[in-house]
């Protein structure tokens, strides 16, 4: 028995660690908390995999050396590159699970909910980087002008402010930096600062009503206590499409709308 056991796991991590494109589907999903990796994820903004629970082969999901491989999938001629953050534990072995914001570039809308797409592991592990940026065929990706290199103990807000001399404004971070995940960046890692030097310090140039985060404020904290708004999640991202909660920055100006 324990030598099935170890053939079926060899040959799991055969596939995982060898180029070889699945046909499956993919859907989407948007939780926010912790991922199987064991790292913080919100796949409403940011652009991440979840695999079937036929790739994870330890006990402790948190130290499964499917966490931080690459996924690459295709749909109609365009494809995507994601990192491993998760497990989609209703997968069967040839479907994958993506984020939101990921979905959206791939198939062009989260209407279809549900394509047929081949999707591939690439290489072997990053050590769980996501890499800080999303590969795909459509997009502005590889057209930035001004780049900045992120220096050790730096964020997104310290190079877009400090590297980039821009002020913060969230939405034009992950307009240049799609698929940035601020929280895991690498030292040397190269961030698009945009085309110009931005003066602007808003989420949005129609925000009517702003709010400043206070120390050790939330997204929930600002939109009840500042914004006196009753919490609604899709009110608040519709307001602040692209800000990520776990990360947000003292000062950071959000809106109120």
């Amino acid at each position: 028995m324990k030598l099935i056991l170890s053939l079926i796991t060899l040959s799991i991590l055969y596939c995982v660690n060898t180029v070889n494109a699945i046909s499956g589907q993919v859907t989407y999903y948007n939780d926010v908390g912790y991922g199987a990796c064991g790292t913080a994820i919100d796949a409403n903004t940011q652009y991440l995999a979840a695999v079937p629970p036929a790739y994870w082969t330890t006990a402790n999901p948190n130290l499964d050396p499917v966490c931080g491989k690459q996924v690459k999938l295709t749909y109609n001629g365009n494809s995507i590159t994601l990192p491993v953050r998760d497990k989609c534990p209703g997968c069967p072995t040839n479907n994958i699970d993506i984020s939101a914001p990921a979905f959206t570039q791939l198939v062009g809308s989260l209407g279809p909910g549900r394509v047929s797409v081949t999707w591939e592991f690439l290489g072997s592990s990053s050590g769980g980087s996501t890499t800080g940026s999303v590969s795909t065929t459509t997009g502005s990706s590889g057209t930035c002008p001004r780049t900045a290199s992120v220096s050790a103990g730096q964020g997104c807000y310290d190079v877009w402010v400090s590297n980039c001399n821009n002020a913060w404004d969230e939405n034009q971070f992950y307009a240049a930096n799609p698929g940035v995940v601020c929280t895991d960046l690498q030292v040397g890692q190269q961030l698009c600062c945009g085309g110009s030097s931005s003066s602007s310090t808003t989420g949005s140039a129609s925000c009517s009503r702003k709010a400043s985060v206070d120390a050790g404020q939330g997204c929930y904290d600002v939109w009840v206590s500042k914004c006196n708004n009753a919490w609604n999640e899709n009110q608040f991202y519709t307001a602040n499409p692209g800000v990520v909660c776990t990360d947000l920055q003292v000062g950071q100006q959000l809106c109120c709308n």
